[in-house]
């Protein structure tokens, strides 16, 4: 058969040769329509399959199609090599650009200040998350395709953050005293390598068919933890940078904004996927090919950020200038750094216990959401008989729910006390995760697939938000200097590790428990990890939230 096509031979009509049917591409209408290439298949074949994989005879082909539908389908806009031929180039060339923008210092005449670290700290929050989630929707299929099964798939999925404890404590210690040009400097170098790492797994999705299924997933693996360990190279200053940078007042506000771009990326992530794989109707049956696509996408971005990156990175941050406001914006400003000025005369110690809640929070919630990203893919894979495609827009749609939820909450909280949203968010979450246990029912002996779907949402959006809610405390309880555990510098570095190791955790356990325990054992995991969290909200919430914080004025 003929890759990335569902050929199949016709049986001849008397009179007539053999024909090799093959189906339309994306945009050639119902699956089941198809073109006829009447050619006899005595050696034949091989002919056939020469002239569709060599770009010497596309403009032959082009000339022999009768109708815009059979062009389209010679043209293959799916085709990987089409998407490498363009952005491989361009990727160089961006790449390139941005290091002659730097020697050259071309990027000074378009200083941008503090809004602009904001802008591009809150951007690379989005493009991480969509590096993080991107095979999701077929990570599964990848590992069954190299022989493996959902164990495999979790450590696919995990493996972006395997090295990124190591390197958050490797880059904390590289920056550490350094001069800020130090760091500007550190963290372009970090972008141009994120690009050419993510670049890299390309070859690898390629000899998925010629080298050993082992060596494959070994090298994907591999690739995949060195471009999640290159996020936390240059996030830990960046972020750091940003904290530090910033007033007080402005700290909480956001973490708020931060996490609702960390929710827009996760649903960016399995959409592109989903994207190639309706371009590619070859869909399962060669989900490697499907990485190659969004993966080539993926690296060609990262290229794009780098550039973005030499302007947007001010080149010195004492002379910034300060964010123009309106008078409403002054007045929400004026309560927020009375909240703040509050928390930091609270008692040291218990400053330091807020901020180890919330590091304890984050180590709670990200395992809990690393699970349920591979979790319910495989679940409606295994027990819906859902195609890939199909859950990677579910998941996009669930992913972008939380986004609004975000949006939702950041909005709600000019009405309403952090403390009532911090509760309120916690209950649900608990209420959420409830609805994970598999109850039976009509559709294939499990419960409907739209209550799996409506406790992701819950438990993922509250989640999130909270965690948003807790930094916000944590960065006005630090203690000031370098030197205490809980100064800013570490609870960034903490905090780092404490959503790294949990979130590398999640998805090899939640596949490796549905797949020999049963979905009803996830759902107690979920519920215990729903419960326990609560006690870490309520402890902040009730410290650093509450009315009676106000006594410290």
């Amino acid at each position: 058969s003929i890759p990335r096509y569902d050929s199949q031979v016709v049986p001849p009509a008397p009179g007539s040769v053999p024909s090799l049917r093959i189906p339309r591409g994306p945009f050639g209408g119902p699956r089941g329509a198809a073109m006829r290439y009447e050619t006899p298949l005595d050696g034949s074949l091989l002919l056939l399959q020469k002239v569709a994989h060599k770009k010497s005879s596309l403009a032959s082909s082009l000339l022999d199609a009768e109708s815009f539908e059979q062009a389209v389908h010679v043209l293959d806009l799916g085709n990987s090599n089409s998407l490498i031929y363009v952005l491989g180039p361009l990727t160089v060339g961006v790449l390139a650009s941005a290091v002659l923008m730097e020697v050259f210092s071309w990027s000074k005449r378009f200083e941008v200040g503090l809004l602009g670290l904001r802008s591009l700290w809150l951007l690379l929050a989005v493009l991480a998350t969509v590096d993080m989630s991107i095979l999701i929707p077929i990570s599964y299929d990848i590992a069954q395709q190299l022989g493996h099964g959902a164990l495999a798939s979790g450590i696919l999925v995990a493996a972006s953050q395997a090295f990124q404890p190591v390197l958050a404590l490797v880059s904390r210690w590289l920056v550490i005293g350094k001069s800020y040009q130090y760091q500007r400097r550190f963290m372009l170098c970090c972008f141009g390598a994120e690009a050419v790492l993510t670049w890299l797994m390309v070859p690898v999705f390629e000899a998925c068919n010629h080298w050993s299924n082992h060596t494959v997933l070994y090298a994907l693996v591999f690739l995949r933890a060195m471009t999640g360990g290159v996020l936390m190279l240059y996030g830990v200053p960046l972020s750091t940078c940003v904290y530090d940078s910033s007033p007080l007042e402005d700290r909480s506000q956001l973490s708020i904004k931060f996490y609702l771009c960390l929710s827009i990326g996760v649903c960016v992530g399995p959409f592109v996927s989903s994207i190639m794989l309706t371009l590619h109707q070859g869909g399962a049956h060669d989900s490697c090919y499907t990485g190659r696509q969004s993966i080539s996408v993926l690296g060609f971005v990262w290229a794009v950020v780098a550039v973005l990156a030499t302007t947007f990175l001010p080149y010195d941050l004492e002379d910034k200038k300060p964010l123009v406001e309106t008078p409403e914006e002054a007045a929400e400003s004026a309560q927020a750094l009375s909240l703040a000025q509050a928390v930091q005369r609270i008692p040291t110690r218990v400053r330091e216990a807020l901020v180890w809640a919330a590091v304890l929070f984050s180590a709670e919630r990200s395992f809990s959401i690393g699970a349920i990203e591979v979790a319910t893919a495989l679940l409606l894979e295994v027990e819906y008989s859902w195609t890939p495609e199909q859950i990677g827009y579910v998941l996009t749609g669930i992913f972008l729910i939380t986004a609004f939820v975000g949006a939702f909450i950041w909005l709600l909280r000019k009405q309403v006390s952090d403390f009532v949203l911090m509760m309120g968010m916690a209950m649900i979450s608990i209420s959420g995760a409830v609805l994970f246990v598999d109850f039976g029912g009509s559709t294939g002996g499990h419960s409907s697939p739209w209550l799996l779907m409506l406790a992701d949402v819950t438990v993922y959006s509250c989640m999130f938000q909270l965690t948003a809610f807790m930094e916000g405390i944590a960065t006005e309880a630090a203690l000031p200097g370098s030197t205490s555990y809980c100064s800013l510098e570490n609870y960034v570095v903490m905090r780092n590790l404490a959503i790294q190791i949990p979130r590398a955790l999640g998805p090899p356990v939640a596949r490796a428990l549905i797949d020999s325990c049963g979905r009803n054992t996830y759902a107690v995991l979920q519920l215990c990890l729903s419960s326990v969290a609560i006690s870490g909200v309520w402890f902040a919430a009730k410290t650093a939230r509450s009315d009676a914080v106000s006594k410290h004025l």
